[in-house]
């Protein structure tokens, strides 16, 4: 008499059920992963940007000789408030001696309880994790380009570092103005 053995074929239910468990798992983890990246990419990216804001409003007060500043402000994002940074350069009120900035744009940003600009840089959309509150008070005087608070007023206190805190990472990183020449560096 013949026996025959029967040979296994295919995977036992526990076993199937064991591999997408622990695939599941993996998954999990790597979204999650993926999803911290793409946050700290974009807090990145915000903060080069800055920071070439920066650069580029010093070399307008320089170049306009009027005083030219960096501002936070409040826009809609597809319909959700959210925050964005940009340069501007608040026009002068008329006179013989002309007042930079007019006095309406000394404690609002173009656009808003009638200051008018001259010249405004785009919107920088500014991550809801990154805070740069702090930012929103650097101005370079006409000319010389040294970095002073929103008012644009020559006795007020030079501007020297302008922090950005990342909250959820209990992170800051600071943007560094030497207060003679304006000259900005990130600090890490």
């Amino acid at each position: 008499m013949k026996t025959t053995t029967r040979r296994p074929r295919g995977f036992t239910l526990l076993e199937v059920l064991a591999a997408l468990a622990i695939l599941g798992i993996m998954t999990s983890l790597s979204v999650v992963s993926y999803r911290e990246l793409i946050v700290k990419r974009r807090e990145s990216n915000a903060i080069r940007e800055i920071y070439a804001a920066a650069l580029e409003a010093r070399q307008r007060a320089r170049v306009s000789q009027q005083p030219v500043r960096v501002v936070s402000h409040a826009v809609l994002v597809d319909g959700r408030p959210a925050r964005a940074v940009r340069w501007e350069r608040p026009a002068c009120a008329p006179g013989f001696e002309p007042t930079c900035p007019m006095d309406a744009c000394r404690a609002n940003v173009c656009g808003e309880n009638g200051c008018a600009c001259d010249e405004r840089g785009l919107d920088i959309a500014v991550p809801p994790t990154l805070d740069v509150e702090a930012l929103s008070g650097l101005c370079f005087l006409g000319g010389s380009a040294r970095p002073r608070g929103l008012s644009c007023d020559a006795a007020t206190p030079a501007v020297e570092r302008v922090q950005f805190r990342v909250p959820h990472r209990n992170e800051t990183q600071a943007l560094l103005v030497e207060p003679l020449t304006g000259l900005a560096r990130l600090e890490q």
